[in-house]
C-alpha cells in the first residue's frame, strides 16, 4: 500500500514518523481500492492503540478517569494530525465527543469519520481495560451502509446514521470510569 501510495516503506516503520496529510490521503485511497471493503474505517480504528495517537495516547491513558482523558483528547488533537478536531459537548445527562473533519474534500472522508470514532472507542477500552465498554449512543452523518454489522458490533451501541454530527454519546456516569494507566505524576 505504501508502495501504490508513493511512501517510502521504510518511513513507516520509524515510530517517530509524521505523514503530511497528502500522504496519508493517498494511503487511505490505496487501502480503500485494495480492499474494496466500506467498513475500512472501521476496522482501522478497531487496531488502534495509545501509541498510535502519539504523546496525546500517552497524555490519556495517565488521566485519572475516561472523562478527563476525553478532555485531554479534545485539548490535544490538533497535535495528532491535520484531519479533524474533537470537541466536548454536552446534552442533560451526557457528554459528546464530536469530531469533525477540518476538510470538507477530505477523500474518503466517511471512511475516516468512521476511524476516528471507532479508534476513540476502542482507545477508551484500552486505557480503561474494559473490552465491552460501550457509549449509550453512536452518531454519524453518513447514509447507512448496506450492511450496518460492522458499525453495530465495534459500537455495541445503537448507531444513528444520517445524524446532524458525528460523535460517540456517553452518559455522564460512564466518565467517571477510572483508567488503569492513571498517573498523576505524568499527566500533570
Amino acid at each position: 500500500l505504501a508502495g501504490t501510495a508513493g511512501i517510502d516503506p521504510a518511513l513507516l516503520a520509524r515510530p517517530d514518523a509524521v505523514l503530511p496529510l497528502a500522504a496519508v490521503d493517498r494511503l487511505w485511497q490505496a487501502a480503500a481500492q485494495a480492499t474494496g471493503d466500506p467498513a475500512l474505517g472501521i476496522e482501522v480504528g478497531r487496531r488502534v492503540q495509545p501509541g498510535s495517537y502519539s504523546v496525546v495516547g500517552q497524555v490519556m491513558m495517565t488521566a485519572p478517569d475516561l472523562g478527563a482523558a476525553l478532555m485531554e483528547a479534545g485539548r490535544l488533537t490538533p497535535l495528532v494530525g491535520e484531519g479533524g478536531l474533537i470537541e466536548v459537548g454536552h446534552e442533560p445527562g451526557r457528554v459528546l465527543m464530536r469530531y469533525s473533519p477540518l476538510r470538507a474534500d477530505w477523500p474518503l472522508v466517511e471512511m475516516r469519520i468512521d476511524a476516528a470514532l471507532a479508534g476513540s472507542l476502542t482507545l477508551a477500552r484500552w486505557i480503561t481495560g474494559l473490552a465491552d465498554l460501550a457509549p449509550e449512543e453512536v452518531r454519524l452523518t453518513r447514509a447507512a451502509p448496506r450492511d450496518p454489522g460492522p458499525w453495530q458490533a465495534l459500537f455495541a451501541a445503537p448507531v444513528g446514521f444520517g445524524a446532524a454530527e458525528n460523535a460517540l454519546v456517553w452518559r455522564r456516569s460512564q466518565l467517571a470510569t477510572p483508567l488503569r494507566a492513571a498517573n498523576e505524576g505524568l499527566n500533570s
